[in-house]
């Protein structure tokens, strides 16, 4: 799905919330959705940093949009960190980092739960759903603590289905414009 971006309802001089903000957002949002299809939660290919000893990349270009979500792990443990951004003509526009760890037996379910949020353009703090989701042997919690496409914070975590925990991130970003 292209994303059309209208790059005029954007400039630093523009009030907190005008309605070509709000707009010039929700287009951002549904670029951000596309983009993160197209990527982690879509089994994208990664490739390595230079210059980075254990980062991984993965681009989602689209005219004068591009995602980079660049993450790093280390084969010593399940622990992993990123930081997702979007840039407009070259320029980082909204941002949101996360950190945690996850058993591998609970990535397929994680990235499945993230697509299917996705695919549903619904915005729960970037991650998965709010609230619980179950699903076979495992479940799915993502507490936020704020949840505005310009500003937001929560925790994810999957737990197995005797509850006992497979893993965790807290994730937070928002807008740099």
């Amino acid at each position: 799905m292209r994303v059309s971006i209208d790059t005029n309802l954007i400039s630093s001089k523009l009030p907190v919330q005008t309605k070509e903000k709000l707009m010039f957002e929700k287009q951002l949002k549904e670029f951000f959705f596309t983009a993160m299809l197209g990527g982690y939660a879509g089994n994208s290919e990664s490739s390595e940093i230079p210059g980075m000893p254990g980062y991984k990349a993965i681009r989602y270009e689209e005219g004068e949009l591009l995602l980079v979500d660049a993450y790093c792990t280390t084969p010593r443990s399940i622990r992993s960190s990123g930081t997702t951004t979007i840039f407009l003509s070259g320029n980082p526009i909204w941002w949101m980092t996360y950190y945690g760890e996850y058993e591998k037996v609970a990535i397929p379910f994680l990235k499945k739960v993230l697509s299917e949020t996705y695919k549903n353009r619904s915005f729960c703090g970037g991650r998965g759903p709010s609230g619980f989701l179950y699903e076979g042997d495992f479940k799915y919690h993502n507490t936020l603590k704020r949840n505005d496409f310009a500003d937001f914070a929560g925790a994810e975590s999957i737990c197995d289905r005797d509850n006992n925990p497979l893993g965790w991130h807290k994730f937070h970003g928002f807008s740099l414009v």
